[in-house]
């Protein structure tokens, strides 16, 4: 039996739907274009991709072929014409790429190609496609973006093949290696390699490119020259996104040496003092907690803290200059007392600081300290002296950590300043017992000015001839609502230290003058007050504004108040006490040198000031009649004031052999317990009434 016949397809599609299926399954939009002899030019076809590529329906563009032209971007356009003008009368192919608006407003490549029909013929049509290039135009941009950037950058950029072969390095990379483009090509980056690194290292970056494709990183690498160098490197695999088989190795690196430099440089300033080099607090702070860190039982630590004396002397009365020359030439004097193990450190200012690492010679060393600070600086083309206070605190036995370590070297410091200066002394437990003291006093001692806790006490001055009384020197006390009466010596160096003595000055100068209006106003007419001033009221400038305004206001003669310096604050600010007390003596206000015979250059002094008194120290007088220096030294001091032109007065007169003594030396006034101990103004108004003191020895 016959199976019936398949059914036959044509043997070819009509030319027109062949022609359709063609076009319509090419990419692009295929086209047949006539340009007329008055230069008018239209589609006669166009297959429908145009609107794929303008957004131009095909029979809109057939029907008016100025929607297409309208859409080629405005700078486009005569080059555009310039291309179908030059084709035309040439009967060659065109060729020309251009930019087009879609009608959605995307900026789109295109390229354009055609041929004519028949060349030779007049206005001939053309036959040709229209294609989108604008995934080709951007991948072109960015190969040479890449391009630009692997040839400029400052980064060195090294391709290897999966070999780890170079196959290709930028510019940068050969400034930084030293090796040209040909020395690499063919090389592994093996060949800069430095010892820096152990091999362990090396395998870590494999296994990190394995695991993860990706490594970053610091590596030593030895340049061309031998130098070696830091590098900041990123490596990174490249696998091929088809087969994702690995293909290449993309190296970037970046010198670091000037980034190492710059770290190395701001490390030194932030560790070390810009003007003598040597560390500053923080490095010694370091270096000290490292110390005691590593310290073994039986070894010991030990910090000294030093202060210049009357270094602020120089540094204002010469300038910075030469005041940082005295600190290069003390740095350079410790320096070489100091082992190479042991710190030097400055931790400002005149203040310095040394580490001794198991060394408990400290106070030899604090000797050859001073020895060595007391020769003399030459600055300029003069000499000048110095020396240094030390304190001294040792680990374990005063402290196990930096900051308790530090605070009692301070303390010792401290102590030697108030006691003298010129020494060094080691931190005593009893010292922080003062410490915590003073501590607790300053915020009540502040509180203590505002709700008048502070009284004057008076003791009087006697008149050596006739046993009167003549004066009083007003003494300051603080009546404390819990302790009770607290002497000077106890909160004057805490109101000094921050920063109450000008205004405690002023309250005790017009409370002193405030009670003597009063005693006046019972009839002691010729007494006199005697007040110490502080030095913040002495350097300040309104001083004698500020006496002149409460003697006019309290009506006190000038010659009935006596101003009081000590002869220790003229060592240091001479110039301001000059001017000052030239303006006071101008008043007609009296001027008293007082604790005189306790600083180095007295005599200049009594020469240089408009001076009317001279205080004996108390120091002078106690071991009269005991010790025949001390009355040979009275003895020229009551001589040497009489010769000036000026009265005398010894404080601390305690027995009747001292009264006798400085009466028949001719002493004007004296002043001490054997008269009367400081008394506040009820119980000295009582005195003044009885005047019951002990009788004349002679």
């Amino acid at each position: 039996m016959l199976s019936n016949p398949e059914p036959r397809l044509p043997d070819t599609l009509p030319a027109e739907h062949l022609l359709q299926s063609i076009t319509q399954g090419m990419p692009g939009a295929v086209y047949q274009y006539r340009l007329q002899p008055d230069l008018s030019q239209h589609f006669t076809y166009i297959s429908p991709g145009i609107e794929q590529i303008s957004g131009i329906h095909a029979k809109d563009a057939t029907r008016d072929f100025g929607l297409f032209l309208k859409q080629i971007h405005p700078e486009d356009q005569a080059g555009f014409w310039a291309s179908i003008i030059h084709a035309s009368q040439h009967s060659v192919a065109w060729h020309y790429e251009f930019r087009l608006f879609h009608r959605n407003g995307e900026l789109r490549w295109i390229r354009g190609s055609s041929m004519p029909e028949q060349p030779l013929q007049q206005n001939p049509i053309w036959n040709g496609v229209l294609l989108d290039i604008t995934p080709e135009k951007a991948t072109i941009e960015q190969l040479r973006l890449a391009g630009i950037a692997f040839s400029s950058t400052s980064e060195g950029i090294l391709i290897a093949d999966r070999h780890n072969q170079i196959i290709d390095i930028n510019r940068a990379y050969s400034r930084i290696s030293g090796y040209s483009r040909e020395e690499l090509i063919g090389q592994t980056p093996a060949l800069l390699r430095s010892d820096r690194h152990d091999e362990a290292f090396f395998q870590s970056i494999w296994q990190a490119l394995e695991q993860h494709g990706h490594w970053q990183g610091e590596i030593w690498n030895r340049r061309k020259n031998g130098e070696v160098v830091p590098h900041w490197v990123n490596i990174n695999a490249v696998f091929d996104p088809v087969s994702t088989e690995l293909t290449h190795f993309v190296n970037v690196i970046a010198d670091l040496s000037n980034i190492k430099a710059s770290e190395a440089r701001l490390s030194h300033l932030a560790h070390h003092d810009p003007l003598t080099g040597l560390p500053n607090r923080l490095l010694f702070a370091i270096r000290l907690e490292h110390a005691l860190e590593q310290r073994q039982p039986d070894e010991q630590i030990q910090i000294l803290h030093l202060d210049l004396d009357r270094f602020n002397h120089i540094n204002d009365s010469l300038g910075h200059r030469y005041g940082d020359d005295l600190l290069l030439q003390v740095s350079e004097r410790l320096n070489r007392i100091l082992r190479p193990q042991d710190t030097l450190a400055r931790l400002g200012g005149d203040e310095f600081a040394i580490l001794l690492s198991n060394n408990p010679e400290a106070a030899r060393i604090a000797r050859e300290i001073g020895s060595a600070l007391e020769q003399p600086f030459r600055l300029g083309e003069k000499e000048f002296f110095s020396s240094a206070s030390i304190g001294i605190a040792t680990a374990p036995e005063h402290g196990e950590d930096l900051e308790t370590l530090s605070k009692h070297a301070d303390i010792a410091l401290n102590q030697v300043k108030a006691s003298g200066r010129n020494h060094y002394a080691f931190f005593q437990p009893e010292q922080c017992a003062r410490l915590e003291a003073w501590v607790e006093l300053e915020p009540a001692l502040r509180r203590a000015l505002d709700e008048g806790q502070l009284r004057l006490h008076y003791q009087p001055q006697i008149e050596s001839r006739t046993g009167r009384i003549t004066g009083a020197e007003a003494l300051v006390r603080w009546q404390h609502p819990e302790q009770g009466l607290i002497m000077p010596d106890q909160f004057l160096p805490i109101a000094e230290e921050i920063g109450l003595m000008q205004r405690l000055g002023d309250w005790v100068l017009e409370e002193a003058l405030k009670q003597l209006a009063e005693w006046r106003a019972q009839g002691y007419s010729d007494l006199k007050v005697s007040v110490n001033l502080a030095s913040a009221q002495i350097t300040g400038p309104e001083l004698p504004d500020r006496v002149a305004g409460l003697l006019k206001t309290y009506q006190i003669p000038p010659q009935q108040l006596e101003l009081e310096i000590l002869e220790t604050f003229l060592m240091e600010h001479e110039q301001a006490a000059t001017l000052t007390f030239s303006r006071l003596r101008q008043l007609g206000v009296e001027l008293a040198l007082d604790d005189f015979g306790t600083g180095y250059s007295a005599l200049s002094y009594l020469k240089k000031l408009p001076l009317t008194k001279v205080k004996m120290d108390r120091s002078l007088v106690r071991d009269i009649p005991l010790d025949s220096d001390d009355e040979a030294i009275a003895r020229a001091v009551i001589l040497l004031s009489h010769t000036l032109g000026l009265t005398t007065c010894a404080e601390g007169v305690e027995n009747p052999e001292q009264q006798a003594f400085l009466t028949e030396q001719g002493c004007d006034q004296l002043q001490g317990y054997l008269f009367s101990k400081p008394l506040d103004a009820r119980s000295f108004r009582a005195l003044l009434l009885k005047e019951q003191l002990p009788p004349l020895a002679c």
